[in-house]
This record gives structure tokens, C-alpha cells and sequence, in this order.
């Protein structure tokens, strides 16, 4: 088996997804603020988009839907482990935006995807719980520039 080529494969459908997933929160009027932004050691977030004066952190997850008869749950694929590092991400973000006057949301786009189209998109607004990220204990790095 060529590894190699499955992890592109597996790139390029979730880099398709992604872009389904924007597309989507653009028809819907959210402003992309950064896609794909890397904090330091603090994680990655998928898409940083803005709804009036709200920051929602936005988690793209994408599965591959061979057949209409079988469809996955791509929600099943979000373990604690990365909502955790979303979280992380978030802090950190905001942190280098010094704290902005905003509230902050945590979205799940789930994307369905077949082999030359994209056959459903589901926004899931406030999936993850958002608690003040402001009042965690721990700190995060985060360099003045990022993305």
C-alpha cells in the first residue's frame, strides 16, 4: 500500500471539503477571516470566520460517501483530543488579537463528499460549548505573527 498517495488523497479531499465548508459560511454572509491558521504549538484551526460581531472558530470535517445506501457520520471522526486543541487555538488566537471585544462560537461544518461532487453540507452552529477562554489557567504561546 502507498501511503504517500493515501495521505494526498485524504489531503486533497479534506482541502475540498474546506472549500465547500467556506463557500457555505459566505452564502450564509460570515466573513473569512483565515483558513488552515497555525498558532505555535497550540493547534490548528480550520477556518476563523466572523458573524456580525461574533469570532466563530469553524471545524471542517470531511468523509468520503462511496454510495447513497451507506452514509457516515463525519461528526463520529471529532475526538476530545481535537476539540481540546480547537480550544487551544482559539486562546491563542484571541490572545494575539489582545482580547477584542467579541463573543466567540465554536461551529461543525460536516461535509459529504462523492467522488466528482460534494453531496451535503451540514452546519451545526455552537457545537462545541464556548466558556470564557480568557479565565483558563494555563497560557499558550503565541508569536506576535501568525498565519
Amino acid at each position: 500500500m502507498d501511503f504517500r498517495r493515501l495521505r494526498s488523497w485524504s489531503r486533497k479531499l479534506g482541502r475540498r471539503g474546506e472549500n465547500a465548508a467556506a463557500a457555505l459560511l459566505k452564502s450564509e454572509g460570515f466573513s473569512i477571516l483565515t483558513r488552515n491558521c497555525r498558532i505555535g504549538n497550540a493547534g490548528e484551526l480550520d477556518i476563523v470566520a466572523r458573524d456580525g460581531m461574533t469570532i466563530v472558530f469553524v471545524e471542517v470535517k470531511t468523509r468520503y460517501c462511496k454510495s447513497p445506501d451507506f452514509i457516515p457520520a463525519p461528526v463520529d471522526n471529532l475526538k476530545l483530543h481535537q476539540i481540546k486543541r480547537i480550544r487551544r487555538g482559539a486562546a491563542a488566537y484571541m490572545r494575539a488579537l489582545e482580547d477584542p471585544p467579541f463573543k466567540i462560537r465554536f461551529d461543525l461544518i460536516e461535509v459529504l463528499a462523492g467522488r466528482f461532487f460534494i453531496r451535503s453540507l451540514n452546519h451545526r452552529k455552537a457545537f462545541i460549548p464556548a466558556r470564557d477562554l480568557r479565565k483558563t489557567g494555563r497560557e499558550f504561546p503565541c508569536p506576535p505573527k501568525f498565519c
